[in-house]
């Protein structure tokens, strides 16, 4: 079946394990129906272009992938059965996903019907993909205290969230525009086309946040479940001891206003860009005051100099946890905006009669997500990965996470520092932004890589998802010929390439516009975890 915006797919075997254990006795996830899908409808009409300049006006970054040399992957694909296509940073095409697939931050994953998919993050975290499923790996930059993430843009994945190591902060799932955040547990999550979403909680416990509330999470244990309606307000806490994800996403598609549902999708996309490009301006000046502070407490550190370090404490501690606040949002919405444009795209490709028109006059906004994706890794390797020093040598809180990680003394180590006041970071980010819990684990279970994954860490991996509590954690309906929206609707060939075919840079020469003074050298720089 062909994919908009896929490359011709093939099966990949279910030998790509890394090792025999990884049949998934413990992962099992049944796709097969007793009915065929019905035939795919015509092609859709190619739709109007793409203008690229307008849109890297916009956006600041022009398309074309990244490569990172010298450094290992932040994922990779364990494990799967099925058709699996791969869309890298910066490109707008997905191509056959290969055994043993090396993945990067912003790279997508998009399984199709009858598949099942597992990839291996770096802080050995397992997601599991059911059919018909996208997620997106996170960056390890845009939180203070390095932790792998993901985001899912449709679909349903289940996540085995690896014990934290010392030094590390929460993993964090990004499920549409709500959250989830964990220190080890194994966890569900859902989101259909009509913005609404479901996190189930099999062991341990997890924070859930909506976009309305952010600063608000509601906590789930063992064997809890909550709704996330498309406002972005998270329901009660309801019983959650069957797995019936197959039956909730495809009942949550069963019938919709399939032109109410394309115009919600498209609304959030149009507003959510707006806010990352003011957000993108917060941050930008947070992170220029943080580089000026920085370079101020670095370029005199004799005794004499300690009582300045000592009166600017505070305003460097906020701007720096404030930047990475910020981060964590623009992170947040720039997966809400990947996940709207996918659905678009795809209610275009599924539904061309009746949708295509309409979802034609967002193709500017549908193909701006897949930049701001790539802005975001950029951002995060050249700006938010080197202000982590910072955060290590001039906060409370990360001195005391170097310590535990045997780094050197900081600057000023004879200056006592405190928390910043919540008031004195409120007054530089946004209103009501999230805050990952705060993590104090004295375990070392796994490398907590700095400042990126060594390469090979991905070679020699024996890792299994948590047991599933009933033999299979996914099994979709058999009656596929009910499928109204997504899921089970026969799609339509691709159409022609928004971006042009360029090569991949290097993200310290690809070209952006988020002009920020480096940051001085630090002496708290964190050794490589061997």
């Amino acid at each position: 079946m062909a994919h908009p915006g896929r490359s011709a797919t093939r099966r990949l075997p279910s030998v790509l394990a890394f090792t025999t254990a990884l049949v998934l006795s413990a992962g099992a996830c049944r796709s097969q129906r007793t009915e065929p899908p019905p035939p795919a409808p015509p092609p859709a009409s190619p739709g109007p272009r793409v203008d690229v300049d307008s849109l890297t006006g916009r956006v600041g970054v022009k398309p074309g992938g990244l490569v990172t040399p010298g450094v290992g992957p932040d994922a990779a694909l364990m494990w799967s059965e099925g058709t699996v296509s791969v869309r890298r940073v910066g490109e707008d095409r997905f191509a056959d996903a290969t055994p043993k697939m090396q993945l990067f931050s912003g790279d997508t994953i998009w399984t199709g019907p009858h598949t099942e998919a597992t990839v291996a993050l770096a802080d050995e975290t397992l997601v599991q993909l059911a059919e018909e499923s996208v997620v997106v790996i996170g960056n390890r930059a845009v939180s203070a205290d390095p932790a792998s993430s993901a985001a899912l843009l449709y679909g349903v994945a289940r996540v085995s969230v690896s014990p934290r190591a010392r030094g590390e902060g929460a993993f964090v799932l990004s499920v549409g525009p709500a959250l989830v955040a964990a220190k080890g547990t194994a966890f569900a999550a859902g989101f259909v086309a009509g913005g609404a979403a479901r996190v189930g909680v099999e062991h341990g416990e997890v924070e859930v946040v909506g976009a309305q509330a952010l600063d608000k999470p509601v906590t789930l244990g063992p064997a809890e479940s909550a709704p996330i309606s498309p406002a972005g307000v998270v329901g009660p806490s309801q019983e959650f001891k069957r797995d019936d994800w197959g039956d909730w996403r495809f009942a949550a598609e069963k019938s919709a206003d399939l032109t109410a549902l394309a115009r919600l999708h498209s609304d959030r996309l149009v507003g959510g860009e707006a806010r990352l490009d003011t957000d993108y301006l917060v941050l930008q000046k947070l992170v220029t005051s943080a580089s000026t502070l920085t370079w101020k407490a670095e370029e005199n550190t004799t005794p004499k100099a300690a009582a300045d370090y000592k009166a600017t404490a505070t305003e460097r501690a906020a701007t720096i946890e404030g930047a990475y606040r910020v981060a964590l949002e623009i992170s947040r919405l720039t997966s809400a905006a990947l996940s709207d444009a996918f659905v678009l795209a795809e209610l275009r490709a599924r539904h061309a009669a009746e949708l295509g028109q309409p979802i034609a006059e967002f193709t500017q906004e549908i193909a701006a997500a897949q930049l701001y994706d790539k802005k975001l890794q950029l951002v995060s390797a050249i700006y938010l990965g080197p202000l982590r020093s910072a955060y290590y040598a001039h906060t409370a809180r990360g001195r005391a996470r170097a310590a535990s990680l045997d780094m050197p003394p900081p600057s000023f180590a004879q200056v006592k520092l405190v928390d910043p006041p919540a008031a004195e970071i409120a007054k530089r980010v946004p209103a009501g932004l999230y805050v990952p819990p705060r993590l104090d684990s004295m375990t070392h279970l796994h490398p907590l890589w700095q400042p990126a994954p060594k390469v090979g860490w991905d070679e020699r991996l024996t890792l299994q998802p948590v047991m599933p509590r009933q033999g299979s954690w996914y099994a979709a309906p058999p009656r596929v010929v009910e499928a109204r929206v997504l899921a089970g609707v026969p799609t339509t060939p691709p159409g022609p390439a928004a971006f042009p075919t360029v090569a991949a840079t290097d993200p310290t020469k690809a070209e952006l516009s988020f002009l920020v003074p480096p940051l001085p050298p630090i002496g708290t720089n964190a050794p490589e975890t061997p």
